[in-house]
């Protein structure tokens, strides 16, 4: 049965590609009826036998026809056909019955067996629905002309080797009974039946005016063999035909197109590469037709304009890729953002950097007036980093002043002690006062917890010989009696990790009359968050910190689109551009699929001196915070940093020991020592304060989620 189901869908499947009009046909078929009777009766009239019933009958005969279909809607045929059948079939039922076995009367099977002979022609009418292109489905009747009608019965022992008793009881010494044969009783000579099938028309030429048609018929007989009993011979044909389906001539209308086309070119500077647009188009129709054959042809001719680029050209090119933290390259297909629950501790770099012979607060630093410092809150800080922490530092010491009452604030005003500011202690003290009014005016700081001093330079100056040296010791440093009040910086926030940690933005620009200035910009929705820009040539690459650009590392999901406008001697501009998928990957995305998590916390110890690696008391305090978060499951890593002073060999080394004297006072012997020195730099090195705060151990402590 499922095989049958195969083949019908395949081939309705194939019979969708079979076009073809619905004409007449006239065909020949042949094929099997499988016979299956359907009886109720004892006994055919007037002929003895003793069968409890016959019910059901079966035999093979074959068929053979011939039909002429006539269209007579869109999807339907009527057909009208003559053939032969033979519709013979055995009926047989089996008996328990008394024998005679040597003599001794035992239980034994008998067969009563009716053959009946059944041919007949008929007439056939048939409507055909066409399903598919290829598949018909077929309705009608049959009426017939039975003209072999014949019968034979008997019954007969099948199970044991014994004999029938007679009518009186006594062994008949025989195993065969009620044998006859001959015409059957009161046989009808018509009979009548209803059909039900389908059939398929496979192509057999090119033209499709001859097919194979293999079918499959039911037929239910409405009329009994006999008029005295009721005995029906149903039956299943399966048959092939041959059909033929005349194809009517038909007129041919053959279409043809010539197409010319002329191009011109012309320079173009407004354009960065070669552009072809059609600048007319003429059509012209014709015909010629014969007695079969209309032949259509279409004449095309198109006018195209090459607009070339001017040879002064301009081009540039931009790509990305990633860095790991030794600097090494790699290939990215996104990139991906994962926060971590973490606590930050950022130093508090007790200074106030100054122009040269200047004593306003630069702009930099994060001032507020009266009414804004009322509204000031701490948690309003928790997401920058160290160096958004030191241009805020004077607003949190204030905070902490006012949280201590009884702490005392000493304010103390240098000088680099050359040129205009050669022993200048006035313009020391004239930069004192500007910290101190702010504390005081703006904060409402009483006069009691200030102090200010004025000297040349600084207690523990920087080299004074050299201009970094010289800008470092133009400052105004703050020391307080109470050490919360200086203490290291702490949020409580979500931080977001970038894989990789850097990127390093490949740049190509030329032209062949000079570039004059490159601009690179990385915007996210629209917002940029990074650019660099320049004169002339840009450089080949240029490498973007994510770990140390906080506030620059996406926050959404959607692409960085990397924009490089290249602009030429004689103003042309090229813009290239290039997208990078970004995949966020939150706390809250961790907790619900319940994977692992860590939280993470960094500490920078308060700043070492210029050039030293040894450990200061405000180091052991910091060290003290970390040793009461740590846990058994903890991984730390101590990574040292510097400046870009001295040489990036003595750099390593220094930081190298810094990072080694931090982790044998943490006491921990698991721990992770790295020496990075100005290999990545932390912070911009262009500023006083860049440089302070770049002269650390940072210690990054990861302890896993429970």
């Amino acid at each position: 049965m499922k095989f049958v189901l195969v083949l019908v869908l395949s081939l309705c499947c194939i019979a969708v590609h079979a076009q073809d009009s619905l004409r007449a046909r006239y065909g020949i078929e042949g094929g099997v009826s499988a016979n299956m009777h359907v009886a109720d009766f004892r006994a055919l009239p007037g002929v003895p036998n003793c069968c409890p019933q016959f019910t059901t009958g079966s035999g093979t005969g074959p068929f053979v026809g011939v039909y002429a279909a006539y269209p007579i809607a869109d999807r339907f045929l009527f057909s009208a056909g003559l053939n032969y059948v033979d519709q013979s079939a055995t009926l047989q039922n089996d008996e328990r019955i008394a024998i005679i076995v040597n003599g001794i009367g035992q239980n034994g099977t008998d067969r009563h067996t009716v053959t009946a002979t059944l041919r007949s022609i008929g007439l056939e009418p048939t409507v055909a629905y066409r399903l598919f292109n290829a598949v018909f489905l077929d309705a009608g009747a049959r009426v017939g002309y039975t003209m072999t009608k014949q019968y034979s019965q008997d019954e007969r022992i099948v199970s044991g080797a014994g004999t029938f008793l007679d009518s009186l009881g006594n062994d008949s010494r025989s195993q065969i009974r009620n044998q006859n044969s001959g015409s059957i009783p009161q046989a009808a000579s018509l009979s009548a039946q209803l059909r039900f099938g389908a059939r398929y028309e496979l192509p057999m030429n090119a033209k499709h005016s001859l097919f194979l048609v293999p079918s499959v018929m039911y037929a239910a007989s409405l009329t009994n063999v006999s008029q005295g009993i009721d005995w029906k011979p149903n039956g299943l044909e399966m048959g092939i035909g041959i059909t033929f389906s005349p194809v009517p001539e038909r007129h041919r209308f053959v279409f043809d197109t010539i197409i010319f086309r002329d191009t011109v070119s012309s320079l173009d500077r407004s354009i960065p590469n070669r552009l072809l647009v059609r600048s007319s188009i003429d059509r012209r129709d014709t015909s010629v037709i014969s007695e079969d054959v209309t032949t259509s042809t279409t004449l095309v001719r198109e006018h195209y304009l090459l607009r070339i680029p001017d040879p002064h050209d301009v081009n540039g090119k931009v790509a990305a890729v990633g860095l790991d933290d030794d600097g090494n390259e790699h290939p990215i297909a996104s990139l991906r953002i994962e926060d971590f629950l973490s606590m930050n501790a950022s130093p508090l770099l007790g200074y106030v950097f100054f122009g040269e012979g200047d004593s306003v607060i630069p702009s930099r630093y994060h001032l507020l007036d009266h009414a804004a410092s009322s509204k000031f809150q701490l948690r309003s800080l928790f997401s920058l980093d160290a160096m958004g922490i030191h241009h805020n530092a004077l607003n949190i010491i204030a905070v902490r002043l006012k949280e201590h009452p009884h702490a005392h604030l000493t304010i103390t005003g240098c000088n680099a002690n050359v040129g205009v500011e050669s022993a200048n202690t006035v313009l020391s003290e004239v930069r004192a006062r500007a910290v101190y009014e702010y504390f005081h005016s703006v904060w409402n700081i009483p006069q009691s917890q200030l102090s200010v001093l004025a000297r040349d330079l600084p207690e523990k100056p920087s080299n004074p010989k050299t201009p970094i040296g010289q800008e470092e010791n133009r400052r105004v440093e703050l020391t307080c009696d109470e050490p919360e009040v200086l203490d290291v910086f702490l949020a409580n926030d979500t931080t977001r990790i970038p894989d990789p940690p850097q990127l390093r933005i490949k740049l190509h620009t030329g032209s062949s009359v000079g570039v004059t200035s490159w601009k690179l910009e990385v915007n996210q929705d629209g917002k940029m968050i990074h650019h660099a820009l320049g004169l002339g040539e840009a450089p080949s690459s240029d490498d973007w910190d994510l770990t140390h650009d906080y506030e620059a590392i996406p926050h959404y999901g959607t692409p960085l689109m990397f924009v490089l406008t290249t602009t030429n001697s004689k103003g042309d501009v090229a813009r290239d551009t290039t997208v990078l998928p970004t995949e966020i990957t939150t706390v809250q995305q961790k907790r619900a699929r319940h994977t692992g998590d860590v939280i993470i916390d960094r500490y920078n110890l308060v700043l070492f001196d210029f050039a030293r690696s040894g450990m200061l008391p405000a180091h052991e305090r910091i060290l003290q915070m970390v040793r009461s978060r740590l846990k058994p499951t903890s991984s730390i890593l101590l990574e040292g940093y510097t400046d870009r002073s001295g040489t990036s060999a003595g750099n390593l080394r220094l930081a190298t020991a810094r990072a080694t004297a931090s982790a044998k006072s943490l006491g921990r012997a698991d721990a992770a020592v790295k020496g990075i020195g100005d290999t990545r730099l932390l912070y911009p090195n262009e500023t006083p304060e860049g440089r302070f705060l770049c002269r650390t151990v940072q210690v990054t402590v990861r302890t896993p989620v429970e």
